[in-house]
């Protein structure tokens, strides 16, 4: 059932109705489908591949089954009631008697000739260079989330030599230890955000702090007070 690797389409990759795990759970489904027996892959299987936890594939195939992009099905008859994940076609991804609907990938940006991507790539570098920065919607969104703690430039720049693995991993766990860290400096004190996305350390992969009970004295006081 294992895969060497996921080949994720541009419609897929460009989608901005999905998350980073949702791109690569549609990615995989899209390739295991192929097979002869179809996608009958586990939560463990995507658990294992893309790098997130079994509750949160679970939590994403719930949310792209609602969304309309899969369909979810068990198969009668089999031993462990297999499950068989296929891909909705497009025209059945809307009804048709909504008018305001779109499918899915109408979300999807138009695909560029070779000659316009090239341009367009001229013209964004000269954009950077200009401007010194030019930031995405991913990570205005992290950067807002984590408290803007830090230099957002030097953040931007590791948060760039990211992998899309490591992306998707980050998304997953960086809310968590935002949500025990402090901001004021007191304990446990929030790294600035270019040290936690170091592209090397993985930061995010870190157990999380314990959070000192405020109630708890710091030392024990004798009978005198001392």
């Amino acid at each position: 059932m294992a895969t060497k690797f996921i080949t994720v389409s541009v419609e897929i990759m460009h989608d901005n109705n999905l998350n980073q795990s949702q791109k690569f759970l549609l990615a995989e489904i899209e390739q295991l489908q192929e097979m002869k027996f179809g996608c009958r892959a586990s939560n463990r299987h995507f658990s294992d591949l893309i790098g997130i936890e079994i509750e949160s594939v679970s939590r994403n195939i719930s949310n792209l089954k609602k969304k309309g992009y899969i369909s979810v099905k068990h198969e009668s008859g089999t031993r462990n009631h297999e499950r068989i994940i296929e891909i909705t076609p497009l025209t059945k991804r809307q009804d048709p008697l909504d008018k305001t609907s779109r499918p899915p990938y109408q979300n999807v940006k138009t695909p560029l000739t070779k000659r316009q991507e090239s341009k367009d790539n001229r013209t964004f570098n000269k954009t950077i260079n200009i401007q010194g920065c030019e930031y995405s919607d991913e990570f205005l969104k992290f950067w807002n989330n984590y408290g803007k703690v830090g230099n957002k430039q030097e953040a931007w720049s590791k948060w760039k030599k990211l992998t899309i693995l490591d992306l998707a991993e980050l998304e997953e766990k960086y809310q968590s230890y935002v949500d025990v860290t402090n901001t004021d400096g007191t304990y446990p004190s929030r790294k600035n955000a270019q040290t936690y996305l170091n592209p090397t350390k993985k930061y995010w992969r870190d157990k999380l702090p314990a959070q000192r009970n405020s109630e708890q004295p710091r030392y024990m006081r004798g009978q005198n007070g001392f």
